[in-house]
């Protein structure tokens, strides 16, 4: 579990049965936080979230079928490709595993609060050139926004070597081909809905656990451990998104230092253990809260992991 709920989520379209309040139905009595452990490091209890998502293994084979998918639907438009699809696989861990810290100390003293740098990134097995953008258009298909007077777009680009690119491109095939037989609302507006379903249930239940009264406590004692230190923040957030810190490319001295006495201090208030507490009482609630979402949610990935283990 990250440290703090993903900012807003750009879903524009929730096919899941899941309301526009957050929650099927409005819980009367309050959360109860449980028993508080004093975890020595990074926990492995399972979230609440993680009994309806695909394991490891389903999603390497889910991203196995895909990758094959999109390779054979590109070559019908007369491309040789070596695509690897995307993997969810970091962010469903995310939902599915217990309590972290934000880094290591070797990290802060490196790095501070700038991002740890990462090897590798996406690839859509494309050499570049001057094909390079058709290829990118069979892939993803037409650009779906309006033209400037308002008409859809059109042109000779919805066809290539004589044939008709699917709606989202072969990407956007694979993924109709991978939900059939799931929710009927899945295959028809692929594009993690279901993450996305997830990841809004998640950052709604985060927010109210951060104002759960035993969180906020554990904070502004972590708060107090900061002035001790020399750093005055309210919260976590205001530590790491301290606006000192962008003017520089790579962290100084003092950002360092905050950060190391930020990883000192969440230790000295038990951080682990109450951040895993709370929130694990609220994922709770929203389980229970929103059990036909959930339902919907499962029924997807089940209907993907089916689906892929069928391509060859």
């Amino acid at each position: 579990m990250r440290r703090r709920a993903a900012a807003a989520l750009a879903v524009t379209s929730l096919w899941l049965s899941a309301g526009c309040g957050g929650t099927e139905h409005e819980a009367a009595d309050p959360v109860r936080v449980g028993p508080v452990a004093t975890p020595a490091g990074p926990t492995g209890t399972e979230m609440p979230f993680a009994r309806f998502l695909p394991g490891d293994g389903e999603l390497k084979e889910m991203q196995r079928a895909e990758s094959v998918l999109l390779n054979s639907c590109m070559a019908e438009f007369g491309f040789r490709t070596r695509i690897t699809a995307h993997s969810d696989a970091a962010l469903l861990a995310d939902l599915r595993r217990g309590t972290t810290l934000p880094r290591t100390a070797q990290e802060a003293r490196a790095y501070g609060f700038h991002n740890v740098p990462v090897e590798g990134g996406g690839r859509d097995g494309s050499a570049p050139g001057p094909g390079r953008q058709t290829r990118l258009l069979v892939l993803n298909g037409p650009d779906p926004r309006p033209a400037p007077d308002g008409a859809p777009a059109a042109g000779p680009d919805r066809e290539v070597n004589g044939r008709a690119v699917p709606p989202g491109g072969c990407a956007g095939r694979t993924e109709r081909a991978l939900a059939e037989g799931g929710p009927a609302e899945s295959a028809a507006h692929p594009g993690n809905s279901a993450l996305n379903t997830l990841l809004r249930l998640r950052s709604a239940a985060w927010a109210q656990a951060a104002a759960d009264p035993a969180y906020t406590g554990m904070t502004a004692a972590w708060s107090a451990c900061m002035k001790r230190a020399g750093f005055s923040y309210r919260d976590f957030d205001a530590a790491a998104e301290d606006p000192a810190w962008t003017r520089t490319a790579t962290a100084g001295a003092r950002e360092k230092a905050a950060a190391t006495a930020d990883l000192r201090c969440r230790t000295a208030v038990n951080y682990l253990g109450v951040s895993e507490a709370v929130h694990l009482a609220h994922e709770r609630r929203a389980v229970r809260d929103n059990a036909a979402t959930l339902a919907s949610v499962k029924a997807h990935y089940d209907a993907v992991a089916r689906n892929a283990a069928r391509v060859p």
